[in-house]
């Protein structure tokens, strides 16, 4: 099969032009666990006449702030929708307790 990004919650999610772009994020490590997978992966997803979307992994350009989940992002430049501040979030590894002490 294609290429595409794993599912996801609390990623960046971004659309400019004719593509969708995703970074980060985290998942459960298995279901039902309290473990998470934080990730730091880059995608596009160019969107067709057709409603379709082909995706392909990117590599980011300069530093990007490593494996976070729940991150904040805004364009550098007006004209430039691509160019992108990506800052924020957090790296938390397990899911919070849901016990009421």
């Amino acid at each position: 099969g294609r290429a595409r990004p794993v599912s996801r919650s609390g990623g960046l999610l971004f659309a400019a032009a004719t593509s969708v772009f995703i970074y980060g994020g985290s998942r459960p490590t298995r279901k039902g666990g309290d473990s998470l997978q934080v990730l730091e992966d880059l995608w596009r997803a160019r969107l067709g006449s057709d409603g379709g979307a082909l995706w392909e992994q990117l590599t980011a350009e300069g530093e990007g702030p490593g494996r976070r989940s729940g991150l904040c992002h805004c364009p550098l430049l007006p004209d430039e929708p691509l160019r992108r501040l990506v800052f924020g979030g957090v790296a938390d590894h397990r899911v919070a307790s849901s016990s009421s002490d």
